[in-house]
């Protein structure tokens, strides 16, 4: 005889799987006196019956307003935030390659002694 735990790992499904389908009695169980209560008891053979039986079931569920404004505070705004960051970072990078880019303009005083040179070649 398996616990309701056994005989989950031996399947391959969560304990509430196993619960739910004796409920449905595709699981055969006896329910049994144990240390902290009545608990169920799987035999063997009528677990290999059940690990035959595969259960589809398609679950659709639409969201709530509240369940929509909690996802969207626990992972869209956190997002928003971190593209418009990146986006900064990206438009302070563009600046300083344009600043590296920029040719080299003589400083002020470089200029007028370019100038009076010039004129004194002239």
């Amino acid at each position: 005889m398996l616990t309701i735990e056994e005989a989950a790992k031996a399947l391959g499904v969560s304990k509430d799987t196993v619960r739910r389908r004796i409920k449905r009695g595709d699981i055969e169980a006896q329910k049994l006196p144990g240390p902290y209560g009545d608990t169920f008891y799987i035999d063997e053979k009528h677990l290999a019956e059940a690990a035959e039986v595969v259960d589809v079931v398609s679950v659709s569920r639409q969201l709530g307003p509240q369940e929509i404004k909690e996802l969207m505070q626990a992972v869209i705004y956190p997002l928003q935030q971190e593209i418009k960051e990146l986006r900064e970072e990206v438009h302070s990078l563009q600046g300083e390659i344009k600043q590296l880019e920029a040719p080299k303009r003589p400083s002020l005083w470089q200029r007028i002694f370019n100038r009076e040179n010039n004129i004194k070649n002239s």
